[in-house]
Formats: C-alpha cells, structure tokens, sequence
C-alpha cells in the first residue's frame, strides 16, 4: 500500500515520509479506529437479531488452496438479513493446515453464542466441522 501512495507522492514532486513512519502512523491511528467500528457495527447488528434463534451460514476462505494454506478467515452471517456479524481469522501457528477452518468456527459460533441463541448452521462439507 505505501508504495502505491508513495509512488504517486512522488510523481506529483510532493516530498512524502518514510514507509516505517506511514505504517508506524497506520498501526496506532487508522488501525484502531477500523477494529473500533466494525466491534460496534457488529454488536449492533447482533442485538438487532436477539429475538430469536439465528439462521447462520457460514464458511472458511483459506489463502492457498490443498494442504498448505498459512491463514484462514472464517465469517458467519445471518440467512434472512445477509449481514456479517463476525468473522475470525485463524493462523497456521493456532491449528494446523487442515483445522484452521474447524477452529475459525468454533470461535465464531462462541462469539455470536455469547449473546444470541443459535438455531440453525449451514456450512460446508468440512470433516473436522461435521464432528464437531
């Protein structure tokens, strides 16, 4: 992203700071107020579904296909509104290869377990899913 922006910076002859002060500036300003909003949209939008059991689908996107796939982000929504209401990112270093999709739903159906009552789950074939 840096090089990008900074790239353009410097077509214009406009004098622009380095990378490490931009992600320095982006780690402590913009990161936390992203991670801010989306913790408030999605409680929002999960004490907006409270009064019933929630209808959730849900699947897990690896960053490589096969058996060798470092992360993995999971993300559940409701059937009826289509709106994300959490979504967790899994590393290889939490689970291995072939349970970062396993782990990525169990941490999303605590989340929205904590406040709601889930009735239903719609998900993929996964084996390691399936038994749990």
């Amino acid at each position: 992203m840096y090089t990008n922006i900074s790239h353009f910076i410097n077509l214009l002859g406009v004098k622009f700071f380095s990378h490490t002060l931009f992600y320095d500036i982006q780690g402590k300003h913009l990161i936390p107020v992203i991670n801010s909003f989306y913790s408030s949209q999605t409680e929002d939008i999960l004490s907006s579904l409270s009064a019933s059991d929630l209808e959730l689908i849900g699947d897990g996107r690896c960053d490589s296909p096969g058996y060798s796939a470092k992360y993995c982000s999971y993300t559940m929504m409701p059937l009826t509104t289509h709106q994300i209401v959490t979504s967790e990112f899994v590393q290889v270093s939490q689970a291995s290869t072939v349970a970062m999709e396993k782990l990525g739903f169990s941490k999303c159906v605590e989340k929205v377990g904590e406040t709601n009552r889930i009735g239903l789950i719609a998900t993929d074939r996964h084996a390691g899913i399936r038994k749990l």
